[in-house]
């Protein structure tokens, strides 16, 4: 692997040549652009690789330390800070819990609520709601005896896939699933009725993706923490104001909203007579088995 992988290399255009046959393709290297080709090209990129800032008027002009959780910056110390949080996502629910213990005040602005589950597979580790950590004699045991490691591997499997049954509305599984997650939200939440109605939500669990987030609710019970609900209107240099007139200051504001998650390639792709794919999937991909696309010769994508 290590002869053929070069790293911190960005592609910034692929070019079908007819003529050759091949792909021409111009790669970003340490700030220097560099040209290659080959005969087949395949995007194994994913779509999970372009973080987006919000669409929220001032976003910009906001004078103290602004970031998304996607580039985030290990310089700056949020201990003693005044700190918001947008978004309730998966990476907000991870993030909410490590900043709430130095912050200040913390503060996570919420626009819908989220259905926080039980991490998957927990009957099976060691320490309930964590995910295992193998001691050196179990990793020789599996590495020694790798009939039990492909069985284990097998009842992850299985713990996983059987919780498919939970994920079809309204079935006994479903409604089973949302009474107990709703209930150990609560538990978590120290039975507070007024972090209840923001955070639980009301629609049938498996709408939206599942977010697993141990230590998310209990940090939003503490004395420093609060949730605020509701659209926001405008960043200040100063802080954030909501639709409803309401403007709070913070020294960090912390953006965990997300990706764009379209199928769109993240650079020039040209394929036969000018094609343009990024032009081509503005609205929706089109392709052959979710492999191939016509117009794009022996170019191949996958997803995950």
């Amino acid at each position: 692997m290590d002869r053929d992988v070069v790293l911190n290399a960005k592609v910034i255009e692929a070019v079908w040549n007819e003529d050759g046959g091949i792909w021409n393709v111009k790669v970003e290297i340490n700030n220097t652009v560099q040209e290659d080709w080959c005969h087949v090209l395949v995007n194994g990129s994913g779509f999970l690789n372009a973080w987006s800032w919000p669409s929220i008027a001032g976003l910009h002009d906001f004078a103290g330390h602004i970031c998304h959780s996607a580039d985030w910056r290990d310089d700056y110390d949020f201990s003693g800070k005044r700190v918001a949080i947008v978004g309730n996502g998966s990476s907000a629910v991870q993030i909410v819990p490590q900043l709430q213990p130095v912050a200040t005040h913390l503060a996570n602005y919420v626009r819908s609520p989220t259905w926080i589950s039980a991490p998957f597979a927990e009957d099976l580790s060691k320490e309930p709601g964590a995910n295992p950590c193998y001691t050196e004699e179990e990793k020789e045991r599996f590495r020694k005896y790798p009939e039990e490691l492909h069985a284990y591997r097998k009842s992850l499997a299985h713990a996983f896939n059987h919780f498919y049954e939970a994920l079809i509305e309204g079935s006994p599984a479903n409604l089973e699933a949302r009474k107990r997650t709703k209930k150990m939200m609560e538990e978590r939440l120290n039975g507070r009725p007024d972090l209840a109605s923001k955070l639980i939500p009301d629609w049938s669990l498996g709408c939206r993706r599942l977010t697993p987030g141990n230590g998310y609710l209990e940090a939003l019970t503490k004395d420093n923490a609060e949730v605020i609900t509701g659209d926001i209107d405008k960043i200040t240099p100063t802080g954030i104001q909501t639709a409803n007139g309401d403007h709070r200051e913070y020294d960090a504001i912390v953006c965990a909203t997300g990706f764009d998650v379209s199928f769109k390639p993240r650079w020039l792709q040209v394929g036969r007579h000018g094609r343009v794919l990024a032009d081509e999937w503005s609205e929706d991909a089109k392709s052959y088995f979710s492999l191939c696309v016509s117009g794009y010769p022996n170019h191949f994508l996958f997803n995950g």
